[in-house]
């Protein structure tokens, strides 16, 4: 068997320095304390002798056979199995590991004198609700005094992108971690002191009380409080219940002053209100990339068509007629011919296209919608996550087309709402009401009664009221 240097140093871990591991076996036991293992050392690869294992994806890395990760530059192997004899006998061939293999309860050891607070927050929803929950664990930290890199994010796989643009830039964040559907079970609670879901409202799953009351005592009173909350208040699961949406309606009633994107603050102790805005990074320099499209700052108008990608294979009831969406972008043109139309968001097909003199719409990434976003002079969408981007990058007014939305409940103060009034708003109504009308029409009305018209005279009256045509607009 082929032998290799290995690095000789003291493997205490009372070093500031994290230890670089590998791990060998990649079952439960790795799965369910993946958190706290990934926090106490540096991973550097995944071993594991079942070939049905090898060549899989686990946590960022694949799977491989022990000897090829033995390759790998590292300081310990540890050791995840309970039953581990044949695995430690393996492991003694290499000469040099004599004293660099750590079983799993040996790496896990020392969780018990960690100084420091660890935190899992399981993130639900689009774009709009994890800068939502940006804000909320923004205005946690400064509440309970968090310390930063204490917290990681689980986010389902498809969400990956998302969550990294959203939360790479905080400095609470030690990293965002994507997962499969089986979330929940895939955290083992032992790893982290305190665990979060969060999807318009956040929810405690987990704490150690007495680790916490020691270490964080202001954040052990605001889990405790949120926990009597949550059992007074959230329906059983919550999350995963069917009826979700009638704990939802339930609380929007119950605290009908709130919005939507301040309802997080359901013990009214973290101050959030409309002016709430965590601080966004944007990591490509703004003048550069929009002189690459031929367009400059306050000059051109963005449009987003598109609704969230989990519905692309729905019906929604937010979406506005294509036609329709043309007729605007003319109008547009017309009135403000000095400024180009540009097309962002979510792009299916191509005639998805509307009449705008730029389509960017499906060929962007997240740091580019940034830019865009925060530069336009004003932005037309539905209430979609490229809504709250654009608030909270502080980018300026959007023109927000409402139907089945609450437009009391979903309006930041900078916005300008339009909404044909036909009939009441009707979100969390019925289980599917974001897909389905509730009424049974096909097309929702609130959404088709909203004419190019409408649009453009609420435009005018904003502009009019704010005097910012002649200063812009010329």
């Amino acid at each position: 068997m082929k032998q290799r240097e290995v690095n000789r140093k003291s493997i205490s871990r009372g070093n500031n320095k994290k230890q670089r591991a590998i791990i060998f076996g990649a079952g439960n036991n790795y799965i369910y304390s993946a958190g706290i293992l990934h926090a106490m050392y540096t991973i550097v690869g995944i071993a594991d002798n079942a070939p049905a294992r090898q060549g899989k994806e686990l946590f960022g890395f694949q799977i491989k056979s022990l000897s090829e990760v033995m390759e790998l530059p590292f300081d310990v192997v540890i050791v995840t199995p309970s039953d581990n004899v044949a695995m430690m006998e393996q492991l003694h061939a290499y000469k040099e590991l004599h004293n660099r293999i750590i079983r799993l309860e040996e790496a896990l050891s020392s969780d018990k004198d960690r100084k420091h607070i660890r935190i899992a927050v399981l993130m639900y929803g689009g774009m709009g609700d994890f800068l939502i929950g940006k804000n909320w664990l923004h205005l946690l930290a400064g509440h309970t005094e968090l310390e930063k890199k204490c917290i990681d994010i689980y986010v389902s796989s498809k969400d990956m992108v998302t969550a990294q643009a959203v939360y790479g830039d905080s400095e609470l964040i030690e990293r965002v971690q994507a997962v499969n559907e089986q979330l929940p079970e895939l955290l083992k609670e032992d790893g982290y002191d305190l665990v979060f879901r969060f999807s318009i409202f956040p929810m405690v799953q987990f704490m150690k009380d007495k680790r916490l009351a020691e270490k964080s005592p202001l954040l052990f009173d605001y889990a405790t409080e949120l926990r009597k909350f949550g059992m007074l208040y959230y329906n059983e699961g919550f999350f995963a219940s069917p009826d979700f949406y009638r704990t939802v309606k339930a609380l929007f009633d119950r605290q009908p002053e709130k919005q939507y994107h301040t309802h997080f603050d359901v013990l009214d102790n973290l101050g959030a209100d409309d002016t709430t805005v965590c601080p966004m990074r944007l990591w490509r320099e703004e003048e550069a990339y929009l002189s690459t499209i031929g367009i400059k700052k306050n000059r051109y108008i963005t449009i987003n068509t598109g609704v969230n990608v989990e519905y692309r294979k729905k019906t929604s009831t937010r979406i506005w007629a294509l036609e329709k969406w043309n007729a605007l972008a003319e109008r547009l043109k017309e009135q403000f011919p000095q400024q180009k139309i540009v097309q962002i968001g979510l792009k299916r097909v191509e005639r998805d296209n509307i009449r705008a003199d730029i389509h960017l719409n499906g060929v962007t990434d997240l740091e580019e919608l940034k830019i865009l976003l925060k530069n336009a002079w004003l932005h037309f969408d539905y209430d979609s996550g490229l809504v709250h981007l654009r608030h909270m990058l502080r980018g300026g007014a959007s023109v927000v087309l409402m139907g089945a939305l609450s437009s009391e409940k979903h309006h930041y103060q900078e916005n300008i709402t339009v909404r044909a009034g036909v009939c009441e708003a009707c979100e969390w109504k019925t289980k599917d009401w974001l897909t389905n009308c509730p009424r049974g029409f096909r097309e929702p009305v609130c959404m088709q009664a909203i004419t190019p018209d409408m649009v453009m005279a609420a435009v005018s009256g904003y502009l009019n009221r704010y005097e910012v045509a002649h200063k812009i607009c010329v």
